[in-house]
């Protein structure tokens, strides 16, 4: 067994092993060759260390996983704006969110656990909400504003209803406005 582990070590087949598990068969590595070399080392303790060793040889099949989708998925959701979606939408992909923060800082997570995360984070992504808002009275205004001719007008009066207009403008123009906005641009 310990011949077959230094082989592992000598071939870098450590390499990619979840880091719990290289820590763990490092120790059994050095426990199993401290009670070899010890010649008043018990049976009892020979097994005990030999049974430690192939457990942790067992176990190198845990990868760790890929974690780069994931992490480009949650700096994305981490660009939304909330004001644009339900409340309760938004929460849920905050849960989601942190979950996936939790799997991203863990350095034993394993590509399963990784692709389950990755599926809820875009399940999150997939249930928001958004919050329907109703630019068509606001729009219209605009069109029929628009038309007026500054030249009619002085400059006292024009400017703030240049402004106002303008505003009205943006708010059109932004994605996540919200109804309030929006009525508040067209009073």
């Amino acid at each position: 067994a310990i011949d077959y582990a230094d082989e592992v070590v000598a071939e870098g087949l450590l390499e990619g092993v979840v880091t719990a598990v290289v820590k763990e068969f490092n120790a059994a590595l050095e426990e199993a060759k401290a009670i070899y070399t010890n010649e008043d080392a018990t049976e009892e303790e020979v097994d005990a260390s030999f049974k430690r060793l192939v457990n942790v040889i067992w176990m190198l099949e845990f990868k760790q996983g890929d974690k780069e989708a994931l992490q480009a998925l949650v700096d994305s959701a981490k660009e939304l704006v909330e004001k644009g979606y339900t409340a309760e939408s938004w929460a849920v992909l905050q849960e989601a969110i942190a979950a996936s923060d939790v799997v991203l800082a863990d350095e034993n997570a394993m590509q399963k656990e990784i692709d389950e995360t990755l599926d809820s984070l875009k399940s999150a992504i997939d249930g928001l909400v958004r919050i329907e808002v109703k630019k068509e009275a606001l729009q219209s205004l605009v069109n029929k504003l628009e038309k007026l001719d500054k030249k009619e007008y002085t400059e006292k009066t024009w400017t703030p209803f240049e402004s106002a207009l303008n505003a009205a403008k943006e708010v059109l123009a932004d994605e996540y406005a919200t109804q309030e906005e929006v009525d508040s641009a067209y009073n």
